[in-house]
């Protein structure tokens, strides 16, 4: 019916491109279709049963297809997360700043009386909808942003990491943290964490500045949408990937194109 009730005007109004198969080569050959025209993935609907949208809920009526879901695509990168970002709903965080009252009678005396020292206390609560995560640059000895992800964490992985990194705040970045001025996370974070991250493809960014100069001379490497496989427990932050291996990584796409380029936006 939705067929039938509207007209195609290129460039103004146009169906999606679909496929109705069950071929599982022909189902590959559209995903390499796909991402070769810089998309994501499919998104797969069965037809052998009422399969209505329901928003929130997963089940096998619908399902996305994704190049890094296939194991034949890519190595991960083991990153640092250096900042974070408050979400929204579930994804809420805030900063609570507490100052701690310290009495220097004993050491400062004056004719004003004794003087009190007020230390500011920040405590970060609740979740963060998304992370910066950062690759390091052994010449420089700087953590470089590569990405933000906030996707394929399930509630309790979110709770877990946002836990673990909430007493690692710290009042501003580092001098060695490498990211854009368009960069403003809502907090900052000490290098103490090592992830491992999968990705569907390395792009030229002018948000991020991991390897930047060495593949352009203006411009960094992004991950477009990163999702998290699991912490390396076993490395610490100067063991993560260095700007040379994601250099290196993006060389090495099969799918190098010209129009290989972020907009500027994180997925």
């Amino acid at each position: 019916r939705l067929y039938d009730s509207f007209e195609e005007e290129p460039g103004f109004f146009q169906f999606a491109t679909a496929l109705t198969s069950n071929d599982l080569e022909e189902i590959q050959t559209f995903l390499n279709s796909a991402v070769s025209s810089s998309c994501e993935g499919l998104i797969i609907k069965t037809l052998d049963r009422d399969a209505t949208y329901e928003p929130s809920k997963r089940s096998l009526n619908w399902l996305k297809l994704k190049k890094d879901y296939m194991e034949s695509i890519g190595d991960t990168l083991d990153l640092v997360p250096i900042a974070a970002f408050h979400g929204r709903g579930k994804r809420t965080a805030f900063i609570l700043t507490l100052y701690v009252f310290v009495p220097l009678a004993h050491l400062c005396v004056s004719a004003l009386g004794s003087f009190v020292l007020m230390v500011p206390l920040c405590l970060s609560l609740g979740f963060y909808g998304a992370f910066l995560l950062a690759c390091y640059d052994e010449n420089n000895e700087e953590f470089q942003s590569i990405c933000k992800i906030g996707t394929g964490f399930s509630e309790a992985e979110l709770e877990e990491r946002s836990a673990s990194l909430r007493s690692k705040v710290i009042p501003e970045p580092k001098s060695y943290y490498r990211c854009s001025e368009m960069m403003k996370p809502d907090v900052w974070f000490e290098t103490t964490e090592v992830w491992e991250v999968k990705a569907a493809d390395l792009t030229i960014s002018p948000v991020h500045r991991a390897a930047i100069g060495i593949v352009d001379p203006d411009k960094g490497i992004s991950l477009r949408f990163p999702r998290l496989v699991r912490v390396r427990e076993d490395k610490t932050p100067e063991q993560a990937s260095s700007s040379e291996q994601v250099a290196e990584m993006y060389n090495a796409q099969k799918h190098n194109q010209t129009n290989n380029e972020d907009d500027g936006e994180d997925d």
